[in-house]
């Protein structure tokens, strides 16, 4: 795969152009600029063919901010269109609905997390959506806003799904007078 790297149209992903994503040129190639940066002689063709196939597929159903307020209010500049607005009065700023691809002009549709005790367990319920990250953080003091921190627990890692899915992520309560979580959500 032949790519300069140094090309301004290139990009870490760039949906629909293996040859100007940078991750695939740099798995790709054996020289200088092979990452990992790793001894290696060997490429993993799987692997190279999986984000060939992710580049040219699902990465090109993406939509950026822009383009998600492009479609929902006609332009990036349109009236309660920011980041931080809530057009549609609901609580969940416009960056939240983008995030969890609810309806910024629509009050009803909201994205949720379910909570359930069972025994000495939290099992903490919320739909995964396609292409964004997400992790179940935990608190005991919600007056001190650095104290959150990511749930140490098998099945809590910000995977970035190619479809949407409900996930359930389970907490021991054992040895815990109280705890707070949220669920962070992360962009590509």
């Amino acid at each position: 795969m032949v790519n300069q790297l140094d090309d301004p149209e290139n990009r870490v992903i760039k949906p629909g152009s293996p040859e100007q994503s940078v991750l695939l040129t740099r798995l790709a190639n054996l020289g200088p600029s092979h990452m990992p940066p790793l001894a290696t002689s060997v490429l993993n063709q799987q692997t190279l063919d999986l984000l060939r196939e992710w580049i040219t597929g699902n990465a090109t159903n993406y939509l950026s901010f822009d383009g998600w307020q492009r479609l929902h209010f006609g332009s990036t500049s349109a009236p309660g269109s920011s980041r931080a607005e809530d057009a549609d009065g609901d609580g969940a700023s416009n960056e939240l609905e983008f995030l969890t691809g609810t309806d910024p002009l629509l009050p009803g549709d909201g994205w949720g997390i379910h909570f359930q005790i069972t025994g000495a367990n939290a099992d903490i319920h919320f739909p995964r959506i396609a292409n964004r990250g997400f992790e179940v953080q935990w608190s005991d003091d919600l007056s001190n806003p650095q104290s959150w921190q990511p749930l140490d627990v098998v099945g809590n890692e910000p995977v970035f799904a190619l479809s949407n899915s409900v996930s359930v992520v389970q907490d021991s309560l054992t040895n815990v007078l109280f705890r707070f979580y949220r669920v962070k959500i992360l962009e590509p």
